[in-house]
């Protein structure tokens, strides 16, 4: 990790605690109170009433309205472990332009982002902004354990998705039976 890298991280972990995420995930109040270091590169706004976090946005869902509000379990961390552990997610040992990088803290897949190029990642921070950074220019909540999957078809993740949450819903049912 660089010392920007460093730098950076602390300038994350003061400015993006909870008390402060609707700071971050509406348009006006981003644009008022947060003011990006330079290591930071605002690719996009938050937008208003955004329900894509950033495994959504990795995987090219962030457009599908209707597969997003059919299944509430979408895109968190274990999901995507899920997905790893059933293959839709193969590894790549080399990432290129628009592979996935996927982190890990001590105990769980935290974030994803896609890989610009061996050093840069553009990725949506919680329910808000897009921003462009070096590898580990992350909140530090994310981890540093990294990975990298290549890039797969949207409709690969969405099948593998249905299925978790289908698996899900008929555990849920089992339960309360």
């Amino acid at each position: 990790m660089t010392i920007e890298e460093k730098t950076t991280r602390n300038w994350i972990e003061q400015n993006s605690r909870n008390d402060n995420e609707a700071d971050w995930n509406d348009p006006d109040r981003f644009q008022q109170k947060i003011n990006l270091p330079s290591a930071l590169k605002l690719i996009q706004l938050p937008l208003k009433n955004n329900q894509c976090n950033c495994f959504v946005f990795a995987f090219g869902l962030d457009e599908d309205k209707e597969f997003l509000f059919s299944c509430g379990l979408l895109g968190f961390g274990t999901n995507v472990q899920k997905l790893i552990e059933d293959k839709v997610l193969l590894p790549s040992f080399e990432p290129i332009s628009g592979d996935y990088i996927i982190y890990k803290n001590d105990l769980d897949i935290t974030h994803a982002g896609i890989v610009k190029n061996k050093e840069i990642v553009v990725s949506k921070w919680k329910f808000g902004p897009i921003i462009e950074h070096s590898t580990f220019a992350v909140d530090p909540r994310y981890g540093l354990d990294i990975s990298y999957y290549k890039k797969t078809d949207p409709n690969k993740i969405k099948k593998g998705l249905r299925k978790i949450c289908d698996q899900s819903y008929a555990d849920l049912i089992r339960r309360n039976s």
